[in-house]
């Protein structure tokens, strides 16, 4: 029988940092320089300062010398930065940047290899090998053409080539940003390693690119956590957190929808959403060829404990997505069901 499920009754659990942490992240530099974390020289400008004096603003950014950067504050993918070497650029580099966000950043450039680190959440969060993004496009730097426009704008050094004790400071200079950042779920620390040996956090990445090219997964395979593996941690880690935070909402006037979330039943919550997800990754884990296999296999791996939980009363739940805003689920006795993994359109 199919039972239409109101996710409206839910506690919405969210895998990496939350709405407020995202506000946190755009001073981020600010706040690792603060905890002695090195980053590169920086500034910040609002809007309504630059539209009242933009010539005294472009002076007092150009302080940080040439060539640098300006971007927005809370922009991804390189959108909205651009390089300037010569100061006449610098305006109109900082208008551009002013079309995405209220507020942005200019650094210095930095001369060094680009080398980025994932981190997955948890007590302790944990950190995995480095890779290396080597640019090879007319811009420069790694910017949005380089990384969507150009296939050969740039190339992706997996694992990176650096020493063990570049290695082991770059793991621990990404744990301590995690943390510093107060980061839950994932990030994707990038850092510049300079010439001379010494490590600058360039960004941290909050919600990292999790497709079969993107850096993040990637680096965990290398590491030894498969893509299912992956968003299995990244899931139990979302619940925790609900599970954690859920006597707070409730002291603050939230009872009502957390006991209804209740009543219908943890477990079957953690049945449907993981179940989901976790079929997401088996697409994943195919698409980088290294939880290859047939339809067969991947349906298989999507039955086993982990991934196909039974929940009260003996049921087996698999989960279809459809393209309305709700979830069915097709259930049978867990008994003679026949074990089969989750669907999703």
């Amino acid at each position: 029988m199919l039972a239409a499920l109101d996710l409206s009754r839910f506690e919405p659990v969210l895998i990496g940092i939350d709405k407020a942490g995202r506000w946190l992240i755009q001073d981020a530099q600010r706040l690792l320089r603060d905890a002695g974390i090195p980053v590169a020289d920086f500034r910040t400008v609002r809007r309504e300062r630059f539209d009242a004096d933009p010539q005294r603003v472009a002076e007092e950014v150009l302080a940080l010398g040439l060539p640098l950067f300006t971007k927005p504050a809370n922009a991804g993918s390189s959108v909205g930065i651009r390089k300037v070497s010569d100061a006449a650029q610098l305006e109109d580099a900082l208008r551009y940047a002013f079309q995405f966000d209220s507020k942005v950043l200019a650094e210095a450039a930095i001369s060094g290899r680009e080398i980025e680190l994932a981190v997955l959440g948890g007590s302790p969060a944990t950190v995995s090998v480095a890779g290396e993004v080597i640019v090879e496009h007319a811009d420069g730097f790694y910017s949005y053409d380089a990384k969507y426009l150009d296939e050969h704008g740039a190339r992706l050094e997996l694992p990176a080539q650096i020493t063990a004790d570049d290695l082991a400071r770059a793991q621990t200079v990404a744990l301590r940003s995690f943390g510093v950042l107060e980061c839950e779920g994932m990030a994707r620390v990038d850092l510049f390693l300079k010439p001379d040996g010494s490590l600058l956090v360039n960004e941290i990445n909050t919600i990292p690119g999790f497709t079969a090219i993107s850096m993040y997964p990637k680096l965990w395979a290398l590491s030894g956590v498969a893509p299912t593996e992956l968003v299995s941690r990244l899931i139990d880690l979302a619940l925790e957190r609900g599970r954690r935070r859920a006597p707070i909402g409730t002291a603050y006037g939230s009872a009502d929808r957390t006991t209804r979330a209740a009543a219908v039943g943890d477990e079957i919550l953690d049945i449907l959403v993981c179940n989901a997800l976790r079929c997401h990754a088996l697409r994943l884990g195919d698409d980088h060829g290294r939880s290859g296999g047939t339809d067969e296999s991947h349906a298989r791996a999507a039955a086993r404990p982990r991934a196909a939980r039974v929940a009260p009363g003996g049921t087996r739940c698999a989960l279809q997505a459809r393209p309305a805003t709700r979830l069915e689920t097709s259930c049978q006795s867990g008994s003679n069901a026949r074990d089969r993994g989750a669907q999703v359109d």
